[in-house]
């Protein structure tokens, strides 16, 4: 239909109905005849696509609306779109003197143990509590947590400032904890007790 592709529309040939003419009203272009009337099944389809919510601009100088955009044209964010976003930055750390006020400011070593296994092994609150005893590994210093998803175990290295304090944890419990029992128990009054 058309001899050579072009994104500009002004220069379109439209030889079966006519040519494309820029006009004033609800659409910036419209195709006319050879006697100067736009051809009225061509206009009733731009009309329609204004009155669907769509703006004057949906058909574009350069090409079709939702085109995918060409490398060479330059690019202009949209305002509001997530590039533009204006999001203050967050920080990713803490300073060392807000960590030992942190640090400090914890009832317990089963806290402590718990705040530094979460920082040094990036895992979900949900997976760290649901650790057994026999999700550690002292040699090698690794904890196995039950992911998400897929449910699969996964073995994540932790520091060796986290095994001090879970050491510390384990030795204000009253009793040994079976390789089978939850890591974790729920202090009420200072006293450790299981947690269901």
């Amino acid at each position: 239909m058309f001899k050579e592709i072009c994104r500009d529309v002004r220069t379109a040939q439209v030889p079966k109905w006519g040519r494309v003419v820029e006009v004033s009203g609800p659409v910036l272009f419209t195709v006319i005849d050879e006697t100067g009337e736009p051809v009225a099944p061509i206009r009733r389809f731009l009309i329609d696509v204004i009155a669907q919510g769509n703006s004057r601009n949906s058909v574009r100088r350069s090409g079709r609306a939702k085109a995918h955009h060409n490398p060479l044209d330059p690019t202009v964010p949209k305002v509001g779109s997530a590039t533009t976003r204006n999001c203050p930055n967050q920080p990713r750390e803490i300073s060392d003197p807000q960590w030992q006020a942190l640090f400090a400011a914890l009832r317990s070593n089963r806290d402590r143990a718990v705040l530094t296994v979460a920082v040094s092994t990036a895992a979900r609150a949900q997976e760290i509590l649901g650790m057994r005893m026999a999700d550690l590994d002292w040699g090698e210093q690794l904890v196995q947590v039950i992911r998400k998803g897929t449910q699969a175990s996964q073995w994540l290295p932790a520091s060796g400032e986290a095994f001090v304090w879970l050491r510390l944890y384990l030795a204000e419990l009253d009793a040994p904890l079976d390789l089978r029992q939850q890591l974790w128990r729920t202090l009420r009054r200072g006293i450790p007790v299981p947690a269901d």
